[in-house]
């Protein structure tokens, strides 16, 4: 077909449908009007095949828009809840270990023991060492005793208006009076390198073996008496020294600290 053939394809429907409205209302406006509805009826059913795919490409194209709108959705729901749920486990967590300080109320009494959030650390592998988030307006003093589940953290040693610092029970200027259960074995438990304490002056004979708890004596009034402070993990007897060898795991891991307890209501004999 030309091009004039194509013109007249087109043209024609345009022209008969010009003519049936001119003839709208007269005697041969209806059979002009069935007339333009036989004509242009094969050239709407083309018409709608022609664009039908394009029509099905559009929905395609807004239909994952929508998805893609809703993913995003469903991705910041997600990440929301994510969130909430760390939090929540967080907050599980921090309750559980305070219910586990807890138990320190019966022996000092409630309202006695003031609870503390580890706010820093020495910056290096000794961490002898920390800080915690409550200081002199808070009632702290220097030498005042710290716990945290389990036993004995150390003392006191530097104290600002709203934190102080403890040094704990494994630094080398550290000492504390101490007991081994069930022998009643005394000796001073001090810091060492590592991770390890050492005991001095247990004497020779007295009975010491691997596995034994350690608590503190209460002798020199610098520690109430009974907190548990680690376990012993070597003893050597030597005929030729006064004093056993005796090394003692701490009971705390003091690198996953997070809260400790002030025992406010126990002064050092050093704060006398």
């Amino acid at each position: 077909m030309g091009l004039w053939g194509m013109k007249s394809s087109l043209w024609f429907p345009i022209l008969l449908g010009i003519i049936s409205l001119f003839l709208l209302g007269t005697r041969w406006g209806h059979a002009a009007q069935n007339l333009t509805l036989r004509v242009l009826a094969p050239l709407e059913t083309g018409f709608t095949r022609a664009v039908a795919p394009v029509v099905y490409l559009r929905d395609i194209i807004s239909q994952r828009s929508d998805l893609r709108s809703e993913n995003e959705a469903q991705r910041r729901l997600i990440d929301q809840l994510t969130s909430e749920i760390a939090r929540l486990q967080e907050a599980a967590l921090e309750n559980q270990r305070l219910r586990s300080l807890l138990h320190y109320t019966d022996t000092y009494g409630e309202g006695e023991l003031l609870g503390a959030t580890v706010i820093s650390r020495e910056p290096n592998n000794l961490l002898r060492s920390l800080t915690i988030n409550k200081g002199s307006n808070d009632g702290i003093r220097q030498g005042m005793v710290v716990l945290a589940e389990g036993g004995l953290v150390g003392k006191v040693s530097q104290v600002h208006s709203s934190s102080a610092k403890v040094l704990l029970i494994t630094d080398h200027r550290s000492a504390t009076n101490a007991l081994i259960q069930p022998s009643r074995a005394a000796g001073v438990v001090r810091g060492q390198q590592g991770n390890l304490l050492t005991m001095d002056y247990v004497a020779q004979g007295e009975q010491v073996t691997v596995g034994d708890l350690v608590v503190t004596s209460g002798l020199g009034g610098g520690f109430p008496k009974g907190i548990l402070i680690g376990q012993v993990v070597a003893a050597k007897n030597n005929d030729v020294k006064m004093f056993q060898e005796v090394e003692v795991r701490p009971i705390m891991n003091f690198l996953r600290l997070e809260e400790v307890l002030v025992i406010m209501n126990f002064v050092p004999s050093t704060l006398e």
